[in-house]
């Protein structure tokens, strides 16, 4: 088309799970997002020096791989098959400094330890040994007394719990990709990627470094619908509807007999690439040169007023024509 255009930014998603019809997940922070599609091949050889004579292809395989720049708890319940719930469970204490007194007795103060559950006390010469708490007391003895040691321990707290499990794995979701395309004056269209089927790996991993955040990751494969259909790229113009080349009416030659008429289609074309796009009649001026001979409606209906031949000529907003010509009987 010669038009110069380009994408800076990566996409935003969306999962909707079609049974329920929720939003399972949105994520506008997307560090990468890749659509991938590969055709498989076969490949026929034979002759002398084993020629290529024959490529025939039998399938095709997509997927979807996303890396958020959050931490984001859905896209590791997604891939687990499960939902995040909200429940009182047991938790940690990491390593909670006290002062022990001149017994050796010590007091824990950030929760309340779980009555009959051990806790891991390690002492300045770095040995963890195991103790009972007496509510958020506890007792190193004597030979203790006035360290400063560190204690682990678990109390309960409500929190939200993802289950992985062995025998739960991931259903499938409507994917929903974003972007956003710019020529050289701004921003010109969104593109949306729709894929009714999209089924989540169910392998995930967690990159803790010193060096940058965690991010969440998803990968998935596309799959294929009942009418065999992987999914939609849409292109949903901001700036102006689609520029056409040409615009042509159904028919270059509309006969006509007293009484009847014949409704015309008029397509714009884009090129060889495009389709041709059913235009709106509405939008479009039409012109009888005789209509003594054939009349033509605001929208398009040619209609037989008498015998001869005449011509409509069809015009576009943008000053795109055809010519058709009408024979009357």
């Amino acid at each position: 088309m010669g038009e110069k255009q380009y994408i800076t930014t990566v996409a935003n998603a969306m999962l909707r799970d079609t049974e329920s019809d929720m939003i399972v997940m949105r994520s506008k922070t997307l560090l990468n997002s890749t659509i991938t599609f590969n055709v498989e091949e076969k490949e026929i050889r034979g002759g002398e020096l084993n020629k290529l004579l024959y490529a025939y292809n039998y399938g095709r395989t997509g997927e979807v791989k996303l890396e958020d720049a959050r931490y984001e708890p859905a896209m590791i319940a997604l891939n687990c098959g499960t939902t995040i719930q909200n429940q009182v469970s047991n938790v940690y204490v990491f390593e909670e400094t006290v002062e022990l007194d001149n017994l050796g007795n010590g007091t824990v103060a950030e929760q309340t330890p779980i009555a009959g559950v051990k806790a891991y006390v390690q002492t300045s010469d770095g040995l963890i040994t195991t103790k009972s708490f007496n509510g958020s007391d506890f007792s190193m003895g004597d030979s203790f007394a006035n360290q400063t040691v560190k204690v682990t321990y678990q109390y309960n707290e409500d929190v939200d719990v993802i289950t992985i499990d062995g025998n739960s794995f991931s259903k499938t979701y409507e994917l929903v990709l974003e972007i956003k395309v710019f020529d050289d004056a701004g921003l010109k269209e969104k593109v949306q990627w729709i894929f009714p089927k999209f089924k989540p790996s169910g392998n995930f991993e967690m990159a803790l470094t010193s060096e940058a955040p965690a991010t969440s990751s998803m990968s998935g494969k596309i799959l294929s619908t009942e009418d065999d259909i992987y999914g939609y790229k849409k292109t949903i113009p901001l700036k102006k509807g689609a520029t056409y080349t040409a615009i042509t009416a159904d028919t270059s030659k509309v006969e006509l007999a007293s009484g009847t008429n014949h409704a015309l289609t008029i397509y714009g074309l884009r090129g060889g690439i495009y389709s041709p796009t059913v235009l709106k009649n509405a939008e479009l001026t039409f012109v009888s040169d005789n209509e003594s001979i054939a009349a033509v409606s605001n929208t398009g209906v040619v209609e037989y007023v008498g015998s001869g031949t005449a011509e409509i000529t069809i015009t576009s907003s943008t000053g795109l024509k055809d010519v058709i010509s009408v024979v009357c009987k």
